[in-house]
């Protein structure tokens, strides 16, 4: 593995020690926190849906979507079927709909949809970008219809 030394300016200090006191909380080498802070960043995160069918064990730990102090760990399996930015989602064996949002480079939030038609019926579907959407209804084999009333 290769060995990279990074040089941090005193005025940045805080902000490594805070990554650094992060990545402890959560069980994470400070390593793999920048590690994912890069692939945001630089957009190297996986943008791709996984085909259909390749379900794997999914651990997702962050805060809940609506309550976003609740500390949140979800297990499932399931497929990632749509990303669009920091945000993705992912479908469930059960047919479940989970999104999935990155803010910053150390905070996740997750919400859980009991099904296609829940998450659009909810007002959280107003402000996804409609190729979220677009790629969901597709996962779920259900045609994608916005409607304007």
């Amino acid at each position: 593995m290769p060995q990279v030394t990074l040089y941090v300016k005193d005025s940045d200090q805080p902000v490594w020690e805070s990554a650094r006191s992060l990545a402890a909380a959560r069980g994470e080498s400070l390593s793999a926190l920048v590690t994912t802070a890069l692939e945001l960043v630089a957009g190297r995160r996986d943008a791709r849906p996984a085909p259909r069918g390749e379900m794997a064990p999914v651990e997702l730990v962050g805060w809940d979507f609506r309550n976003r102090d609740v500390p949140r760990t979800l297990r499932f399996t399931g497929v990632k079927v749509a990303q669009v930015g920091t945000l993705s989602a992912y479908l469930t064996r059960a047919q479940k709909i989970i999104l999935e949002e990155w803010e910053l480079l150390d905070e996740r939030y997750v919400a859980v949809f009991d099904s296609y038609e829940a998450l659009q019926a909810h007002p959280v579907a107003q402000a996804l970008d409609s190729r979220l959407l677009a790629d969901i209804a597709a996962a779920v084999g259900t045609p994608f219809v916005e409607t304007i009333e």
